[in-house]
């Protein structure tokens, strides 16, 4: 049986947050609407489930959570289940590191669009950056994982990408509106910066 990196050897700690009932909504049927004011209580949640699955992803998904949270900053509901999910996933050995990431950017594009079209820049920035990085991160873990081709893990990263650029271009269009020729060009470098990061 697999392990995740970093997990000591022996038993299973007991977790308290494992993999959800089968009765629970999957990301997919839930909202992709982030409100920081609901978000406290599902970030703690993905803070045991980090705790739960010990390894160097969950020791990322912690990291990047607990910062977040700090910063007050809301995960949507559809979001929290598919990072509960892939913590639990990877901790099992189901999936790569790899795929973990590349389902957050599929969730976090969404995520970003919801809160562009109802003009909630900030969140929809620090959600596009969210799309970037684990874009960055699935693409070139990929590489070093034999669970993952080299065509197979272009083709993810390239939809990916794709999906990205449209989040960007609509995350630009209302920087502009709202911070003016300084928001849209902050929006153009980061952009800029990952195409030139995953080639």
């Amino acid at each position: 049986m697999s392990t995740s990196i970093g997990r000591p050897p022996g038993p299973r700690p007991a977790a308290t947050s494992s993999a959800p009932p089968k009765s629970a909504a999957s990301p997919a049927k839930l909202s992709h609407l982030s409100d920081p004011k609901k978000s406290e209580p599902m970030r703690k949640e993905i803070d045991k489930q980090a705790q739960a699955n010990p390894g160097l992803y969950s020791g990322l998904v912690k990291n990047t959570n607990g910062v977040l949270q700090a910063c007050n900053v809301g995960i949507s509901p559809a979001s929290q289940r598919s990072v509960m999910d892939s913590l639990q996933m990877v901790g099992d050995g189901r999936i790569p590191q790899s795929a973990a990431h590349l389902r957050e950017v599929d969730t976090f594009i969404q995520d970003a669009k919801s809160s562009f079209s109802r003009g909630n820049i900030k969140q929809g920035l620090v959600e596009s950056l969210g799309v970037g990085m684990n874009m960055v991160a699935g693409a070139k873990l990929a590489a070093f994982e034999a669970t993952v081709t080299p065509p197979a893990a272009k083709a993810l990263t390239d939809t990916a990408s794709k999906a990205a650029h449209e989040v960007f271009d609509a995350g630009g269009t209302l920087a502009k509106k709202v911070f003016k020729d300084e928001g849209a060009e902050a929006m153009a470098r980061v952009r800029a910066s990952l195409v030139a990061f995953c080639r």
